[in-house]
């Protein structure tokens, strides 16, 4: 029996090596994008505690330098905390980016394998096919041999 070769299985396999890229960069922009949410969390943070404590100090009759100060701070950690967003947003891009190249690296890939399945299968039964007619070979060589070389039938006349 011949052993089934996929004439397409170098690319197959560097299509399967570029899935695999295509996942370790999902996987890095997602990590990227995690560590901007959590720079942004952290800013929002420090941003709700600092306008408490603006709220805190206004109420309370400090110096106008002080709040003045306070209130240019809030401005920064508000500049900041849009500056984050926009990272984030530009994240989130990334990863919808590489999202969309790993399904579309994912779907050449499926189109090799389901074509190698197709192809081994014809080769299983084609195969099979041939198996079959050497084995009818076989029996009818087994049948003429046990009838024997008299025993045909002789001419009506």
């Amino acid at each position: 029996m011949k052993r089934f070769r996929f004439r397409l299985e170098r690319v197959l396999n560097a299509k399967e090596a570029i899935q695999s890229v295509r996942q370790v960069e999902l996987a890095g922009a997602r990590a990227r994008l995690e560590a901007e949410e959590g720079v942004l969390a952290s800013i929002l943070s420090s941003l709700r505690g600092y306008e408490d404590e603006f709220r805190n100090m206004a109420t309370g009759g400090i110096a106008p330098w002080s709040l003045s100060w306070a209130a240019g701070y809030l401005n920064h950690l508000d500049g900041e905390a849009e500056t984050q967003e926009l990272r984030v947003e530009n994240g989130r891009d990334e990863v919808e980016i590489c999202r969309q190249r790993l399904i579309e690296a994912r779907q050449e890939t499926r189109v090799l394998e389901n074509l190698r399945a197709k192809r081994r299968n014809e080769h299983v039964a084609a195969m099979f096919k041939e198996e079959q007619c050497v084995l009818d070979e076989v029996g009818g060589i087994r049948h003429a041999m046990t009838k024997g070389p008299g025993t045909a039938a002789a001419p009506a006349g």
